[in-house]
C-alpha cells in the first residue's frame, strides 16, 4: 500500500489517495462521502477523476504526515528500505563477528608455534 499526496495549490488543499497493488491490477481506494470505494487504475491514456480517500487543507499536510510517522513508530512499522537496511546491518555484524573469531584463531595459531 502506498499513500499518494496531491497538492492542489489553486484550491489550497491536499488530496490523499491510497494505492494498492493486487497482482497485475492497481487499485486506488477513495471515499465517496458515504463509503470507501475501489477504483481500478486502467492502462489507458484517458483522464480519470479518482475520488480521494481524504481531502485536507494544504497547511495541514506536514502535520498529518508527521502524525502518520509517529503512529507508525509506536507500532514499530518499518518501510521496505528500513527493513532492507536492518537486514544489511545484521549481515555486516555477523560478518564482523566471523572475522573477529577467524583473526583470533589465526593469531592464537601464530603465537603457539
Amino acid at each position: 500500500m502506498e499513500l499518494i499526496f496531491q497538492d492542489r495549490y489553486e484550491q489550497m488543499q491536499c488530496r490523499i489517495y491510497l494505492k494498492e497493488e493486487r497482482g497485475a491490477q492497481t487499485v486506488i481506494i477513495g471515499y465517496d462521502g458515504e463509503k470507501l470505494i475501489e477504483q481500478t487504475l486502467a492502462n489507458t491514456s484517458e483522464d480519470i477523476d479518482f475520488k480521494p480517500l481524504l481531502t485536507i487543507p494544504i497547511f495541514m499536510r506536514d502535520a498529518l504526515i508527521t502524525a502518520f510517522i509517529s503512529e507508525g513508530a509506536k507500532s514499530h512499522l518499518r518501510t521496505e528500505n528500513e527493513s532492507l537496511l536492518k537486514g544489511k546491518l545484521e549481515a555486516v555484524e555477523l560478518h564482523l563477528n566471523d572475522m573477529r573469531e577467524f583473526s583470533q584463531k589465526l593469531l592464537n595459531n601464530l603465537i603457539s608455534k
